[in-house]
């Protein structure tokens, strides 16, 4: 194998770091870009969905809420999307809130607000 002059500053691991980056940013498409893990109603017309895409080839994860457009069907609205290095950091953050929600929910706040 050739040997390759790396920039001042930069090591073999930082090399095989980006190679790897690079290799999980683009996707081939296939037939199942589109799964879905969850989803479940919110409220009037509205639905949260928790799943995977692919976006300009390269695979994103979502939590959207979709409404319902009477001419066209559901429609994505207001959500956050990630990549799936995120996934672990998401997950503990929402155990905290969840935690957090157990121990200082009362009854005078509603789970479901008028936007």
């Amino acid at each position: 194998m050739p040997e390759i002059e790396l920039p001042p500053g930069m090591s073999p691991e930082d090399v095989q770091r980006i190679l790897a980056n690079a290799a999980k940013k683009k996707v081939e498409p296939t037939g199942n870009d589109y799964v879905e893990f969850a989803s479940f109603e919110s409220g009037n017309e509205r639905q949260i969905r928790v799943y995977r895409d692919i976006y300009k080839g390269r695979e994103m994860f979502s939590v959207r809420q979709f409404y319902l457009d009477e001419a066209e069907g559901w429609k994505p609205g207001k959500g956050v999307t990630f990549h799936d290095e995120d996934v672990d950091e998401i997950i503990a953050g929402l155990n905290k809130m969840n935690e957090w929600l157990t121990e200082n929910r009362s009854g005078g706040y509603t789970q479901q607000g008028e936007d």
